[in-house]
């Protein structure tokens, strides 16, 4: 129990980081997997915000159990689901924020597939959403099988 309670303060530090920067109304974009995407986060975020009386809109692009190379993989058009995509959905420009989150161990365990798909992401947000800030949920491995001690 105590290190579910760990991950939902880590979510709300997440939120109270990005209001603690509103001035108006914020509209969110969160490239995500499933540790974003559960716990009505989005609805907690908004909740968050509207307590200190700013307006935030969330918009969630998820990808159950992917990568964030996976979600850049998809191109600018829609996906095989006929949902828009993240590149397309950062083109379609306007966010303050956009931020991504990477498969729980790949930071760990491929860095640099991570840090080069945050900067194919970087540079798409730079040219689409000039002025929002890009945030990267640090996040926590989820498969406690695998042996990380040699990371240390």
């Amino acid at each position: 129990m105590p290190h579910l309670q760990i991950k939902a303060r880590l979510r709300l530090l997440l939120f109270a980081l990005i209001c603690a920067s509103c001035t108006a109304d914020e509209k969110i974009l969160s490239i995500n997997n499933s540790l974003i995407f559960n716990n009505d986060q989005p609805q907690m975020a908004e909740a968050l915000a509207a307590s200190g009386k700013h307006t935030l809109n969330w918009t969630a692009r998820t990808e159950l159990g992917q990568t964030l190379q996976f979600q850049w993989d998809q191109g600018i058009d829609l996906d095989v689901n006929g949902q828009q995509t993240a590149r397309n959905l950062i083109r379609q420009g306007g966010w303050t924020h956009v931020v991504l989150q990477e498969f729980s161990s790949r930071p760990l365990l491929e860095p640099e597939l991570f840090f080069s798909a945050v900067r194919l992401f970087a540079a798409e947000v730079q040219t689409f959403c000039p002025g929002a800030k890009l945030l990267l949920f640090e996040n926590w491995p989820y498969n406690t099988s695998a042996n990380y001690s040699s990371l240390r």
